[in-house]
């Protein structure tokens, strides 16, 4: 299944990097402190908004599939990750946030994804998938 961009992620994304900005200015600390640590919270922001919710980057996933607990992933440079998915999955009717131990590797990758970046239907299906494989 293809991956489109996501304005829920973009959204979420946007709205807990404002949190986390505004946390930095609530806390008494000088203003070049404030500014220095807004910094990494923007960077974040910008470089998670660009591989994940816009699709922009080598590393952003462009195609999904997931058969009997084994998903393989196709990013946007070309290079294919495939791997079990790991129990601490998330699945709910709103979003999944999927995590997948890819072969050879120690730790899982995991990506959160809304109905918006497959369509309803494909979402739907995921989510089945998911659960019950």
């Amino acid at each position: 299944m293809a991956i489109r961009s996501s304005l829920y992620l973009a959204v979420l994304l946007l709205l807990s990097h404002l949190i986390a900005a505004w946390a930095v200015y609530a806390v008494a600390v000088p203003m070049l402190f404030a500014v220095a640590m807004s910094l990494p919270v923007a960077a974040s922001l910008s470089y998670h908004l660009a591989r994940d919710a816009w699709l922009l980057l080598p590393a952003s996933w462009l195609s999904l599939s997931v058969e009997d607990r084994v998903a393989t992933v196709v990013a946007r440079d070309g290079s294919v990750l495939s791997g079990q998915v790991a129990g601490s999955s998330v699945v709910t009717p709103w979003f999944v946030v999927l995590r997948i131990k890819p072969d050879g590797k120690r730790r899982p990758v995991s990506r959160t994804i809304f109905p918006d970046a497959l369509g309803e239907e494909a979402f739907r299906k995921l989510c089945i998938r998911l659960r019950y494989d």
